[in-house]
């Protein structure tokens, strides 16, 4: 005797293992940054964030993404906030030289608790 699957529930299954959760809470005030990083800065002044470029960093490091494919994210996020869209370039050119500062991160002594759930994804090799 062969079992009916639930169609609903499977396609429903499928979905949710695409669904992408992002906080981008970390680019709120992405303008103030953008001023302090351009006071008193000499030559052409920045357009993006340092934040900005860091989280696109994350976001390709994180799902094995081409800076190409990054730029698409940016301009999908974009859509859904005022932040401006970087070229493929122009997050390759800052990302090799942003100096990341691990000081900032709240470490007081106690491990550091890390949880990822990889379930579904895909990743190429780098």
């Amino acid at each position: 005797m062969t079992t009916k699957r639930d169609w609903k529930a499977y396609n429903e299954h499928l979905i949710q293992r695409g669904e992408i959760l992002l906080d981008i809470e970390c680019l709120k005030g992405w303008q103030d940054e953008l001023r302090k990083m351009n006071e008193k800065k000499q030559g052409r002044k920045f357009t993006f964030s340092d934040s900005l470029i860091l989280f696109l960093g994350t976001l390709k490091a994180s799902f094995c993404l081409g800076y190409r494919e990054g730029e698409g994210v940016a301009r999908s996020i974009s859509k859904l906030t005022d932040i401006p869209v970087p070229t493929y370039s122009t997050v390759n050119r800052r990302l090799t030289r942003l100096e990341v500062d691990l000081s900032q991160l709240p470490f007081d002594g106690k491990p550091i608790i890390l949880a990822v759930d990889a379930s579904g994804l895909q990743g190429r090799p780098p």
